[in-house]
């Protein structure tokens, strides 16, 4: 909500800064649920998302979807771990934030596991941009 007692630009800034963090939070709902299902145990209601399984592959094919929407260049690291970069200094900028985690998951771990620093560090670049 935006204080009452703003006006004029200060008032401005204040709505476009609502705005963008409303589209933020649609942007982790959306991605959010698009990840939700992917390697879930009807059995168990956990999650099994092994290396090298169809769940993994699931996986990592969302990443880059997700990395795609955000026009991310996408490269992977020695040991197979997907790394995603906004190329910041050909925007113009000096610097780069490295932040992520992991998509793969312990035997019939939770939903939260790994999975939700990912989301987050992909909204993050929304928010920044």
């Amino acid at each position: 909500m935006v204080r009452p007692d703003l006006a004029g630009s200060e008032r401005l800034r204040a709505l476009t800064e609502l705005s963008a963090s409303a589209l933020v939070a649609q942007r982790f709902e959306a991605a959010w649920q698009s990840l939700l299902p992917i390697g879930r145990d009807a059995g168990t209601g956990g999650y099994r998302r092994y290396a090298w399984t169809a769940a993994d592959t699931a996986c990592r094919a969302w990443f880059l979807e997700q990395a795609d929407e955000r026009n991310l260049r996408v490269e992977p690291d020695g040991w197979g771990n997907l790394l995603a970069w906004w190329d910041v200094v050909d925007a113009g900028g000096d610097g780069a934030v490295l932040t992520g985690s992991h998509l793969d998951s312990v035997p019939d771990g939770g939903a939260f596991d790994g999975p939700l620093g990912v989301v987050r560090s992909l909204c993050a670049v929304d928010l920044l941009r």
